[in-house]
Parts: C-alpha cells; structure tokens; sequence
C-alpha cells in the first residue's frame, strides 16, 4: 500500500484483533523528525489544514528543541497554515500510545526513534528528508529557501500518503461489502 510512495517502509506491525493492512479514517498519524522544529511541525500543520477528515496528525522530535524554527514560522504564516498550538514535543510523550502510522523524517529520527513508538504503531513509513536546519549558516534568506522547499516536498508526501490511505479504505469497504 505505501511501499511506492516512500523511501522506505518498515513491515507493518501484526494485530490479531484487526486487520493491520487498512485503518477507519481518520487515520492517527505520528509525524517524527529530529528536533520538533520544521518537518514535522510542517507535516503535522499541512495535515490539519488540508485532511482534517483523513489524517488525525501528531509530531514529535527524537531531540527536540525549545521552539519551531523561525523560518518554520514563517512558511507556515506566508501558506496559510495555522501554528496554534504547535511546539516541540518529545516523542516520549507518544510511547505506548497507539498510531494507524509513524512517520520518520530524516535518518536521525530513524535511528533514534523510541522503541515504543514503533511497537505501537501499526505501520512505520520513512521520509529520507534533509534537515533545513542545517542551512541556518548559510543566511536567513538560504534558510528560507531551504524551508520552502522542504514544505512542497512534504506536501507531495503527504498527499500521496493520504491517497493510499482513501485507496486502503476504500479497499476495506469494498471487501466488508462483498462479505
């Protein structure tokens, strides 16, 4: 289902009580990053914004810092997407809680991500995404530039996840039918 739209999807995890292949929308979807910061604050905001029926968004950071990134802010205030109540969370604060889908973005938040997060998710999606924090550096207008490009990127993940999910579902109602 997802394995052509990712980098790299991890197996799904099996449930002897559901069938862990399809979920009911709205799916809860868990967005990791390293810091908590851009990508999936990103995520998460696009997710609210554009599929609030389809995805029930979440984010958190593996090392998460003490605010979203300025330049985060900024292409979320210049695309319309809404910061209420956006700030970096721990991804500890999600162990034991369950998720339809995890998604890491970026091999820090792959590497690190707690190993309950991934025991109760019931599948894992990963997004081999840079860090446009690492153009901090270069100037604000770089890092500008770098942010923006993360978010159409993200944007185009996140849409062709969302597409799987509305064919997964509608596969699901197709099968409970027939029956």
């Amino acid at each position: 289902m997802l394995d052509d739209i990712n980098d790299q999807t991890l197996p799904q995890k099996p449930d002897d009580s559901t069938d862990s292949s399809t979920a009911t929308l709205p799916v809860r979807v868990l967005f990791v990053c390293t810091g908590n910061a851009g990508r999936s604050q990103l995520a998460q905001a696009m997710a609210v914004r554009h599929f609030p029926r389809e995805i029930d968004a979440h984010s958190a950071g593996v090392r998460p810092w003490s605010d979203v990134h300025p330049s985060a802010r900024v292409v979320m205030e210049e695309t319309g997407l809404s910061q209420a109540g956006l700030f970096p969370k721990s991804a500890l604060i999600f162990a034991g809680q369950a998720f339809d889908v995890l998604v890491t973005i970026g091999t820090p938040a792959l590497e690190e991500i707690p190993p309950g997060l991934t025991a109760s998710a019931r599948s894992h999606v990963h997004w081999d995404m840079e860090d446009p924090a690492d153009a901090d550096g270069s100037g604000a207008e770089e890092s500008l530039i770098a942010f923006g490009s993360t978010a159409k990127d993200i944007e185009v993940r996140l849409r062709a996840l969302v597409d799987s999910l509305l064919d997964a579902d509608n596969n699901d109602r197709e099968i409970h039918e027939k029956r």
